[in-house]
């Protein structure tokens, strides 16, 4: 059974794009499921593993509960994506308790009742028979599907476009939507994105201890963390920090064209008819039309009614980099460079939406 999966670097509109086909009354939106499943991408095999398991093992593996966000959770601090009602009294998780990735987004994403379909979910993943973790999901979403009455699925995760290759193995016939934006707008966005914040905390801390304390208690060498980054530990995190510190604006320009150039590299090797480009400024200048096509290339038919009342919201979020102090404005705009130059060029050559 093949979808659709929408891959991008993050901070691009995908999230918005999510939004948009969840109101299509045939798509199940499948949102933020593998990189939650993957605990924002530290733990890739967990989530594209190759063994064969069973549905005991895979309900384990969609109930992970995601170190980084829930830490998120108890600092108080989620980011908008996490939609999980843990503050709502009754709720079946909490802070405390942890919640996991099936319900972090995938689930309150497409129910109101997020709690109640995952009651109905557990006896049916859990009698699921011994088989790849590809033909789980798709039991998973099949099911879903059934349930809510949908007739294709479209999976979309932040950030996915560094694990593509991972997916490309698993679904190499499912089709693609490569999303991305602006690079200078995409990294400022980042730069205040709570998610972002504690990968690259994580990463940071682990260049001088040797693990990512976020993901690890091993402390055996947190003597050699600067005093400056001291606050990053998570013992040491508070939610007035994590609110007033901003990634480095000048580390994420060049992360992000190598990512730009990635996902063109790769798709390239597609068939045309197998992937899509969408670029977000296009498609917020004119978002009937490219709608229009994106619902045609997942597989479902939309009407003019649809189209217009999804796309009224749409609007085009454009130069807030520009706020940026001059010096830091000039090394962003060098760095991504090199991936805005690759997004004209394939504007240029025809093959963008």
């Amino acid at each position: 059974m093949s979808g659709t999966i929408i891959a991008s670097s993050g901070r691009c509109g995908s999230t918005m794009m999510s939004s948009l086909l969840n109101q299509h009354t045939d798509i199940l939106s499948v949102s933020e499921f593998l990189i939650d499943v993957c605990n924002l991408q530290s733990n890739l095999d967990w989530a594209f593993t190759e063994e064969k398991i069973d549905g005991e093992d895979f309900w384990r593996r969609i109930n992970l509960k995601p170190d980084l966000m829930n830490h998120m959770l108890r600092l108080g601090c989620p980011y908008q994506e996490m939609l999980y009602p843990y503050k709502k009294n009754g709720a079946k998780f909490n802070a405390q308790t942890y919640v996991p990735a099936l319900c972090m987004t995938f689930l309150p994403h497409i129910s109101d009742y997020p709690d109640q379909l995952y009651d109905e979910l557990e006896p049916v993943v859990r009698a699921q028979p011994l088989q790849g973790i590809r033909q789980h999901y798709e039991d998973l979403w099949a099911w879903l599907m059934l349930r809510l009455d949908k007739k294709v699925w479209v999976e979309r995760s932040g950030t996915s476009i560094v694990y593509v290759e991972e997916m490309l193995k698993m679904w190499p016939e499912s089709r693609y939507i490569h999303m991305f934006r602006d690079g200078r707008d995409t990294c400022y966005s980042m730069r205040n994105h709570v998610g972002f914040k504690f990968v690259i905390m994580g990463q940071k801390l682990e260049e001088y201890m040797g693990v990512n304390p976020f993901l690890s208690d091993d402390r055996t060498h947190v003597d050699k963390v600067p005093e400056e980054f001291q606050f990053l530990l998570p013992e040491n995190l508070t939610k007035e920090a994590m609110d007033n510190w901003s990634i480095p604006i000048e580390i994420l320009g060049h992360a992000w064209s190598a990512d730009i150039k990635k996902g063109f590299d790769i798709f390239s090797n597609m068939p045309d008819e197998q992937v899509l480009h969408v670029d977000y400024d296009r498609f917020c200048a004119n978002p009937e039309k490219q709608l229009r096509t994106i619902a045609e290339f997942c597989g479902v038919d939309s009407t003019d009614q649809w189209i217009k009342e999804v796309t009224a919201g749409v609007s085009l979020s454009k130069g807030n980099w520009q706020q940026l102090p001059a010096d830091k404005k000039a090394s962003l705009d060098q760095s991504c460079q090199p991936g805005n130059d690759l997004i004209d060029q394939k504007i240029k050559s025809g093959i963008v939406l």
